[in-house]
C-alpha cells in the first residue's frame, strides 16, 4: 500500500462500500453465475446491514438479480442513481455452477481439495480462472474510483467480489483474503486517498459490520 496521507497534506478522498447479497433461494452451493433471486431470509440481511444509511451518491450493482434486485429497491428509496456494472458478476464456475461440496465431492473426486489448495492452477473444468476475474475486479473498481471520484458510492455484489476487493486494497493475496469471513448482507467500507504527493492510498474502515452504525 502507498505511504498514508500526511496531516499537513489534502488529498482527494472517496468512499466505497460494498454489500454483499444475502441468502439466494436453493441453499448453500456454487452458484457463481446462476442467476437465483433472493430468499425472504435473503431480502432482510441485506436490509439489516444498510438499515437506516442513506448517504450514497450512486449504486453500482452486479448484473445478478440476488444483487440487482434489492440494489434497485434501495436506488428508488433513496431517489439516487443504480448502475449495473456486468464485470461486477461473481466467478463463474464452469462445470461446478449449481453444485454443492457434497455434489463436487462425489462427482469430481479429489478435485475440490486441489482447488482449495491452489485455486488457479485447479480450476474446475470450462470455469473463469481466478487470475483472470480478479483481473476483472480490478478493472470494474478502477473504472468505479475514476468515474465517482469524491463521491460516496455502493457496490452491491457477492463475496468474491469483495474477497478481490479487500486483496487488492490491503495488498495481499488472494487466496489469504479467503481467511475473511463475508457472511450473507455483509457491508465493507474502505476510503480511498488520491494524494498528489504519495499518490492512491485506501483503508479499510469497518468490515462485516452495518452501515448505519
Amino acid at each position: 500500500m502507498s505511504k498514508r496521507p500526511t496531516e499537513s497534506s489534502t488529498p482527494e478522498s472517496s468512499t466505497l462500500d460494498f454489500l454483499r447479497h444475502g441468502e439466494p433461494v436453493g441453499g448453500k452451493r456454487f452458484r457463481g453465475s446462476t442467476d437465483d433471486p433472493l430468499s425472504e431470509n435473503g431480502w432482510q440481511q441485506m436490509q439489516q446491514s444498510v438499515g437506516s444509511f442513506n448517504n450514497w451518491d450512486v449504486i453500482i450493482s452486479s448484473p445478478l438479480i440476488r444483487c440487482q434486485a434489492y440494489a434497485q429497491k434501495l436506488a428508488q428509496g433513496l431517489n439516487i442513481p443504480l448502475q449495473v456494472e456486468p464485470l461486477f458478476q461473481e466467478i463463474h464456475f464452469g462445470q461446478w455452477e449449481g453444485l454443492s461440496v457434497e455434489d463436487v465431492m462425489r462427482d469430481y473426486p479429489g478435485k475440490l481439495y486441489e482447488f482449495w489448495r491452489d485455486d488457479d492452477a485447479y480450476t474446475p473444468p470450462q470455469a473463469e480462472k481466478i487470475s483472470d476475474f480478479c483481473a476483472r475486479i480490478d478493472k470494474a473498481i478502477d473504472t468505479v474510483k475514476k468515474q465517482f471520484a469524491t463521491k460516496h458510492c455502493l457496490i452491491v455484489a457477492h463475496s468474491g467480489v469483495i474477497h478481490a476487493a479487500l486483496a487488492k486494497f490491503l495488498q495481499r493475496p488472494l487466496q489469504s483474503s479467503f481467511d475473511i469471513e463475508i457472511p450473507y448482507g455483509c457491508a465493507t467500507r474502505f476510503k480511498l486517498y488520491n494524494d498528489t504527493q504519495y499518490g492512491e492510498s485506501a483503508t479499510l474502515i469497518f468490515h462485516n459490520a452495518k452501515f448505519d452504525q
